[in-house]
């Protein structure tokens, strides 16, 4: 941990902790995973630890929200489908 050991570590420290790991040990049978030790979170759930849901309880687009939307994908798609590149402030080709 850090110079406290009520603070969690900073970024600087977590790297140094990475690097200095060995990628290749080998697991012992009765290794035990982080949410076990800590009592946090739900093994099985990992997924949403890592990557959440970006707005969860965020409504369906509806109406004239939902036309907006598809005219905008569907003007990304037909320009890029001609050859021309829309992602920047000018349509350029290639």
């Amino acid at each position: 941990m850090g110079v406290l050991d009520d603070l969690p570590p900073d970024d600087e420290e977590l790297a140094a902790f990475a690097l200095a790991a060995d990628p290749d040990v080998v697991l012992d049978d009765d290794a035990e995973s982080f949410w076990e030790v800590t009592g946090t979170g739900d093994p099985k759930d990992a997924s949403h630890w890592y990557m959440p849901t970006p707005a969860d309880g965020m409504p369906l687009l509806t109406g004239w929200r939902r036309l907006v939307v598809f005219a905008i994908v569907a003007g990304f798609v037909a320009l890029t489908a001609s050859g021309l590149c829309g992602t920047y402030t000018h349509i350029c080709t290639g």
